[in-house]
């Protein structure tokens, strides 16, 4: 009897050519010549655009690209936004002061070690971590912000996406008093339209009954390709998106059980947050 456990990729791993990647790189039409084709039209093309000053690093662009599947005119269009959204960010962050000893304490980020079986990093936030009495939404989405930069570093995480399990045990009245309309059309704005960030899967588990307004203020901002990606247990909210893990229970159980006492954020990016907060 073979008890051998599946070979799953470290979250670790930054070789986009490693021989487990390369259906990735097929999957977004991602080649050398296309590398260097894309690049070259999304270059020409953000010259021609007036008000912005965008990066023209080949690192940046490709965030874009792979998000695109290397499609120049989603590519180009998800820029325009992202410019946008980082306007709309800083108005919204004026107002948020977040000392370095409160950067510290948030600690509601956990990335296994190991990545999903069609290597997307598996990132896992926990309410229960957050205390909204002493907190606001703002500060914490402001390090998220930080975080998502810090993860999308990697090329791998660019080409294989993420998978997001939110755990809402204990989300009470102060989370749903922070959860304001205004910060969660700001935040999925910011992450669905605007952000270099292949979405592939989103889970939510041990949401009370009292998430349900959450969820339904945010549900009309999910396009339907969201929709389907997205895996809700114990959520009251409309018949056509009250999933409970079916196909990729399976998958996310049998790695979870893997990572359950995951470590913090790696302790270089925890401290890189803890310098940009300062």
């Amino acid at each position: 009897m073979d008890n051998s456990k599946p070979s799953f990729l470290p979250y670790e791993a930054t070789d986009i050519n490693e021989s487990s990647v390369l259906a990735n790189q097929k999957e977004i039409n991602e080649s050398p010549e296309t590398r260097d084709r894309c690049l070259e039209i999304l270059r020409q093309e953000l010259k021609n655009i007036k008000d912005i000053y965008p990066c023209l690093d080949d690192s940046f662009l490709l965030m874009f690209l792979r998000v695109s599947k290397f499609n120049t005119q989603k590519a180009l269009l998800r820029l325009q936004r992202y410019y946008q959204q980082c306007d709309i960010l800083l108005d919204a962050f004026k107002k948020c002061s977040l000392p370095l000893h409160r950067a510290q304490s948030f600690n509601h980020l956990f990335i296994s070690p190991y990545r999903m079986k069609n290597n997307s990093l598996l990132l896992i936030a926990k309410n229960k971590a957050v205390d909204y009495r002493n907190c606001t939404f703002a500060e914490r989405f402001y390090l998220e912000v930080l975080t998502m930069y810090g993860v999308l570093e990697n090329p791998v995480n660019q080409l294989c996406g993420s998978t997001f399990l939110f755990d809402y045990e204990g989300f009470d009245i102060h989370g749903l008093l922070a959860y304001t309309p205004g910060w969660i059309r700001i935040f999925l704005s910011f992450l669905l339209n605007a952000a270099p960030c292949r979405l592939k899967a989103v889970h939510i588990i041990n949401a009370p009954t009292i998430f349900s307004a959450v969820f339904n203020i945010g549900y009309p901002f999910l396009h339907k390709k969201i929709r389907e990606r997205l895996y809700c247990e114990n959520v009251d909210v409309r018949k056509d998106c009250d999933k409970v893990f079916v196909d990729e229970e399976k998958v996310l159980m049998t790695e979870f059980e893997e990572t359950r006492e995951l470590g913090v954020l790696p302790g270089k990016r925890r401290r890189q947050i803890k310098n940009e907060a300062a």
